[in-house]
Formats: structure tokens, sequence, C-alpha cells
């Protein structure tokens, strides 16, 4: 809401107490389950192993980002279906 990135999302999640964290896939099973969205059309972006990881097991395409957490070489040994530097190359994704 700070941001005012609030009309751009369609849902906001934490942790659930019944939902598995990462890198199990049960989280971003639900996420797509409530937008009802398939795996294969959607992209798991992250800055850490687990985001890739999870992505992969729940059959999405992923996506890691070298601005965050654990960013750069690190993350491409855990094989992301793309890798970016700039938050404004995600949009070449879509």
């Amino acid at each position: 809401e700070q941001l005012a990135l609030t009309p751009f999302m369609k849902l906001v999640i934490g942790g659930q107490p019944k939902i598995a964290l990462k890198p199990a896939p049960d989280g971003i099973r639900f996420i797509l389950e409530q937008l009802r969205c398939r795996p294969e059309e959607t992209v798991m972006i992250g800055d850490s192993p687990n985001d890739i990881l999870a992505g992969k097991a729940a059959g999405t395409y992923t996506c890691a980002v070298n601005y965050g957490y654990r960013a750069g070489e690190h993350l491409r040994s855990f094989q992301p279906d793309f890798q970016v530097d700039r938050p404004e190359e995600l949009i070449g994704l879509f």
C-alpha cells in the first residue's frame, strides 16, 4: 500500500499455517488454484534458491533476479529458465 502497488495485485498471501514453506511447491500451487492459473503459463520470480526450487517443483517457469537476497552466479546453478539483472527486464518475459 505504501508503494501504491495495490491496484496491480490480484492476490497477496503471506505464510499460511497449513501450507509448507518453500522449497515445497504447496504455496505456489495454492496461489495457482486461487487465481485459476495453469503452472505452464506462470513464471515464479525469485531471488533465492528456494524460490527457484519451489517454482520448478510446482511446474512453473522460473526466473532468478540478480538484485535480491542471493543473486547472481549462485542462482544460475539452480538452472532457472530466465535470469534478469534489473526489474525492467521482467516485462520482456511477458
